[in-house]
């Protein structure tokens, strides 16, 4: 596709192509009968990573007294599994990662400031993740899967599933302790 601006042979002519569409790749243009002096100016367009498809499942076994999980409110296991479809037109090199985040007091705004990473550096295209809660720490979280293409801001996009840890399991003794009676 291109446009043409024109004006009279005193003003200045702006000739511009449009690539839409175009697989990455390099492009000549070849301009016949060129102007001795003239301006060219080039912009390469780059299409933002694509996650779609975000769902998250908790497991209905494991369950146990010492680390209470609830998903959605309804008591579940130890475990979750986030499934997703991450794309990128015109970057293939762009990585899939996901983690988990907080939810806000408000139990329902999600800060992403507090994102911590369980996996990266995942292929594009279907994919799926299994978190063993009981390593999580006590709290209310959404699993969020992220594209990064280096190109763009990350796009992040949360499950909708929100998982309540409560960890009541008494803190071990460390390891190597030595006390003595004074």
């Amino acid at each position: 596709t291109f446009v043409r601006e024109t004006g009279t042979l005193t003003e200045t002519h702006q000739l511009a192509f449009i690539l839409q569409d175009a697989v990455p790749g390099l492009y000549t243009l070849i301009i016949d009968n060129a102007p001795a002096e003239y301006a060219k100016v080039s912009y390469t367009l780059n299409n933002e990573p694509v996650v779609t498809d975000v769902t998250a499942q908790c497991s209905d076994i494991d369950m146990t007294d010492d680390i209470i999980v609830t998903c959605d409110g309804a008591r579940a296991g130890n475990a979750v599994t986030l499934a997703w479809r991450a794309a990128d037109s015109d970057n293939p090199e762009a990585t899939v990662s996901v983690g988990y985040a907080p939810l806000a007091e408000d139990g329902v705004t999600l800060d992403l400031t507090g994102l911590r990473t369980l996996a990266d550096e995942l292929p594009l295209g279907a994919g799926s993740y299994g978190w063993d809660l009981s390593e999580a720490p006590t709290g209310r979280y959404k699993l969020v899967v992220t594209v990064e293409d280096e190109e763009n801001p990350p796009v992040e996009v949360a499950a909708d599933l929100v998982i309540d840890v409560l960890d009541q399991r008494p803190p071990l003794t460390p390891d190597l302790f030595d006390g003595e009676n004074t």
